[in-house]
């Protein structure tokens, strides 16, 4: 089989990905070609862990016997990036399992890999290839909950291929199509994605895993409340019981909250200027500046970002640090239907990138 393993196509369709007693699902109507309605979509925490629990938890969701779609997250998986291996087509599975055999977390006997060209193959140099080395349980799993459910297992795919899909979407509703395409997604409180593509195709990935706080934003409604009553006294809204608007709280109470907040003279527009704050930035500008290096006759368009209900803040910050635009990654542009709390946006918003794959690509 190649990856990511097509079968069939349907009308009615589930995609949902899980992971330990999480699990998120969108099931839509259509199809890729005439674009989907999005029926239902729902995150579903506290899951059984055991296959057979969890097949009967979701028969009581109706979800039984649907053709299905399935994303592997992040944590479920290693993907790589390697030079290809000058050997023949039929020797190249193998050649590359013995050249990320001391990449991998866990022992090579015990992963599947799948291979995927970086890029659309029409950039000089060497080659380069996406290595995704996925544990066999996991595997295995994914294969045992579709036979309990009955569901024709039509791809299995990963959250970056998910993620690409929705940036170029987006890019080419807003009728850019000639510059390379950046976007970062906050995956949970700890980590983000990172993807470029460019003409369609994944070009390169990073993933961020030191960004604990860095999402949620601080000025949040609901944070300040909380914060707010726990300090100062009083409870309810921020913005009803001090009569300001959020920039009004910026700057009429930035420095008594942001001391006790972060135990420094600091105000509150250097809130993210700490450590962690600065050490993604450096990164972030350091993925950007190698693109620059590696393809400087595909430049950087401006940063699609979805960070849960951090993301105005967040991309308030990063557009002057970065010096360039970025913009919210407004799936109901894509998805109008689409309909979720926002703490369970970053869980559903990729299921919703499967849904726009299209190619059958070999190598």
């Amino acid at each position: 089989m190649r990856w990511p393993w097509k079968i069939s196509a349907n009308d009615k369709h589930l995609v949902i990905s899980w992971s330990g007693q999480t699990l998120a699902y969108v099931l839509a109507c259509g199809n890729a070609v005439n674009g989907y309605t999005v029926l239902e979509s729902a995150v579903k925490r506290d899951c059984a862990v055991d296959l057979k629990e969890l097949a009967s938890d979701l028969k009581a969701f109706n979800l039984d016997g649907l053709e299905v779609s399935v994303m592997l997250r992040p944590g479920q998986y290693q993907l790589l990036q390697i030079e290809s291996p000058t050997v023949a087509p039929d020797e190249l599975r193998a050649a590359a399992r013995y050249q990320i055999r001391d990449m991998l977390d866990i022992p090579i006997d015990e992963v599947r890999l799948d291979l995927m060209r970086v890029g659309d193959g029409q950039q000089k140099g060497a080659a380069q290839l996406f290595v995704v080395a996925t544990p066999m349980v996991v595997i295995r799993n994914v294969l045992d909950l579709c036979k309990a459910m009955r569901w024709k297992a039509s791809v299995i795919d990963i959250h970056e291929m998910a993620q690409r899909n929705l940036q170029t979407a987006l890019a080419g509703r807003n009728g850019n199509t000639t510059q390379a395409q950046p976007a970062l997604v906050w995956i949970d409180e700890f980590q983000a994605v990172l993807t470029i593509s460019a003409n369609g195709e994944l070009f390169n990935t990073r993933r961020f895993d030191f960004l604990q706080g860095l999402s949620a934003g601080f000025w949040d409604t609901d944070i300040n409340a909380a914060f707010v009553e726990s300090h100062f006294g009083f409870s309810g809204s921020v913005g009803d019981e001090l009569g300001y608007s959020k920039t009004g709280i910026r700057s009429k109470i930035n420095m008594d909250i942001t001391n006790q907040y972060i135990g420094a003279s600091t105000p509150v527009d250097n809130i993210w200027s700490d450590n962690q704050a600065q050490r993604f930035l450096m990164e972030l500008k350091r993925s950007f500046d190698l693109w620059e290096r590696l393809w400087p006759s595909m430049p950087l368009g401006a940063l699609w970002l979805h960070a849960g209900r951090g993301s105005e803040e967040l991309a308030t910050w990063l557009s002057p640090k970065l010096e360039q635009k970025v913009q919210l990654m407004d799936v109901k542009l894509l998805f109008s239907d689409f309909n979720v709390s926002v703490d369970d946006e970053a869980l559903c918003l990729p299921l919703l990138g499967i849904l726009l794959r299209t190619e059958n690509r070999t190598f």
